[in-house]
């Protein structure tokens, strides 16, 4: 794990005197105290909301450090662990209590500890913030034996305090572990004390900067209790040198290197240790699942997405700018069209009436128009998706007719025409059929006699009365190939016509039957060709 650098160490009173910032006491061993001498408290904020006494349960409570026999393991070589506890106060405010071992008191006694405790009255404090100020090196390290108490200390102003870089993701298997138990005991709300930790604050940090902000927002942890089961967290290490040998309690025991890393949960972390950045306001795993598999088929495309996943793109935020990727609405159609109506009723009524599912209804109609001629059927179901999304369907059917009338004209309409559009067909048929009558070409020979095609939303059934021809029977016109062979033929006769005029006119000479049979001639010619024209 790459770690933070941390800035410029700042003074525990570098603080501001306005009403913003957290209430502070300090607690140590010194000559001179608020309550006397030794150990006490000797700095608060005047707003510190227990009474300034080491006797307060609260105040004893935070100020708990090394248990009884540190001293010998001390003078062994045993290095004292720093204790960083997050948490809430007993009136619901967070609170960071950070505790250092600081030696020998003025009598050269060991056992000597330094605590600095904050209280956020604004609830702004999070986990994440609360491990960074804790290594921010802005918190008291050391206190004069005969300074002067400090009754009215300024309020901490935690915008004063460097900023420091954030660790970047890496597949450190510890780092995977603790993310996996965070993970869990977040969802599952069950206290879990970690063992085999030696170092634990940097190890916590490099996860929470890994991890929403809103998801670990009210992470309690403690970096060091004498007692895991008194430490009341949600996450607790222990200590090997200077903590109570573990018996029972209420919390789960995990030793950090027993940890196996499966499922949901595998997957998340697999995904940040890879480099996916979270935004922050993912707040549950559930949450953060959802939003990985949003990434993943973003990023494969409609091609390979699940209708599922496509719905979860179309519906957030992204979902326009991936529509308009070139080449993608018309890839997106044909994984629509695949899926089936069915498959997508959920996402058509979620989008139905917004800017994306105009969209899709737009192009499911153009591609199903664009399709007719040559693949009815699936340009039927392309139709049926443009209706599911469509706030006014109606359109739909009435770009569908209009290019049926175009086919219907150009003598191109089938059986799959009319059996993948039923209700356009026969709309197309009974348009067809009036104007007929009105003597202008109808596209359709020997039309016969039925009511006008559906009104908008009407059935087909419900337009052609009971008894009436059924459209479909009704004769479909001559084929454009044998309407262009009767053309030809007709032009051939007349031509020739005109030549045995002319040959007959030759052998017999000018005269009056002679003339005769040439002006005859002439005007069958004529007739034959304007017939032939009409076959159009």
């Amino acid at each position: 794990m790459a770690e933070r650098r941390g800035g410029d160490s700042m003074s525990a009173m570098d603080a501001t005197r306005g009403s913003q910032g957290y209430e502070q006491l300090i607690h140590t061993w010194a000559l001179r105290t608020l309550e006397g001498s030794g150990a006490g408290i000797v700095a608060a904020t005047r707003g510190w909301p227990t009474s300034r006494s080491s006797l307060d349960p609260e105040v004893a409570s935070m100020v708990d450090f090394l248990p009884q026999g540190s001293a010998l393991a001390i003078e062994r070589g045993a290095v004292p662990p720093t204790a960083v506890e997050f948490g809430f106060d007993r009136a619901g405010h967070r609170r960071l209590v950070v505790k250092r071992y600081a030696g020998d008191d003025a009598a050269g006694r060991p056992g000597r500890a330094i605590v600095h405790a904050l209280i956020d009255p604004s609830m702004t404090l999070t986990a994440r913030s609360a491990c960074r100020l804790a290594r921010s090196g802005a918190l008291a390290r050391d206190w004069a034996f005969d300074a002067v108490p400090d009754p009215e200390l300024d309020r901490f102003d935690p915008t004063r305090v460097p900023a420091s870089d954030e660790a970047t993701p890496t597949s450190d298997s510890r780092t995977g572990a603790l993310m996996a138990i965070i993970l869990e005991a977040l969802t599952t709300r069950i206290p879990v004390v970690v063992q085999r930790v030696s170092d634990p604050l940097p190890l916590l940090d490099s996860v929470l900067v890994l991890l929403p902000s809103a998801l670990t927002r009210d992470l309690t942890f403690s970096t060091y209790r004498a007692d895991p089961r008194d430490s009341g967290a949600l996450l607790t290490f222990e200590s090997e040198s200077f903590g109570t040998p573990w018996t029972s309690g209420p919390q789960r025991v995990i030793p950090l290197d027993e940890v196996v890393v499966t499922g949901p949960v595998a997957r998340v972390i697999d995904a940040i240790t890879a480099g996916r950045v979270l935004p922050d306001g993912l707040d549950s795993l559930a949450s953060i699942e959802a939003h990985l598999a949003l990434e993943q088929a973003v990023e494969a495309g409609p091609g390979q997405a699940t209708i599922d996943q496509i719905r979860r793109v179309l519906s957030s935020d992204r979902g326009l700018v991936w529509w308009e990727t070139p080449g993608r609405a018309a890839e997106l159609i044909d994984r629509l069209t695949a899926g089936g109506p069915a498959a997508v009723r959920d996402m058509a009524g979620d989008l139905r009436g917004t800017p994306i599912g105009e969209r899709v209804a737009g192009v499911a109609v153009q591609e199903a128009v664009n399709r007719l001629s040559r693949d009815p059927v699936t340009a039927a179901r392309q139709a049926a998706i443009a209706r599911q999304f469509a706030v006014d369907p109606w359109r739909t059917h009435q770009a569908i007719v209009g290019r049926l009338s175009e086919l219907f004209e150009a003598s191109s309409l089938g059986a799959a025409h009319r059996a993948a559009f039923p209700e356009e067909f026969a709309r197309v048929v009974a348009v067809g059929r009036a104007t007929s009558r009105d003597g202008r070409p109808a596209g359709v020979e020997s039309l016969r006699s039925v009511p006008a095609g559906p009104s908008p939303g009407s059935a087909v059934s419900d337009a052609v009365p009971s008894g009436s021809p059924s459209p479909w029977d009704l004769p479909r016109s001559p084929s454009g190939s044998g309407r262009a062979r009767r053309r030809i033929a007709a032009r051939l006769g007349a031509l020739t016509l005109v030549v045995l005029s002319a040959v007959a006119l030759g052998i017999w000479g000018p005269g009056v039957a002679t003339w005769g049979a040439l002006a005859v001639t002439t005007a069958t010619a004529a007739v034959v060709l304007i017939l032939g024209e009409r076959a159009r």
